[in-house]
């Protein structure tokens, strides 16, 4: 393995840590989503009313 593929191999598994931490960082969005949109939702409705 020359010194490109060593870098190859490097970027690939920083790639999947990347990865994975957006995908940790997404599902933690979802869940602050979720309560935001149960918290605001009686809102809406109320506005959505008028």
């Amino acid at each position: 393995m020359g010194p490109i593929g060593a870098h190859a191999a490097r970027r690939s598994e920083d790639d999947s840590i990347f990865r994975r931490r957006k995908a940790q960082k997404l599902g933690d969005d979802v869940v602050g989503n979720e309560e935001a949109k149960s918290k605001l939702e009686p809102i809406m409705r109320n506005s959505a009313i008028m």
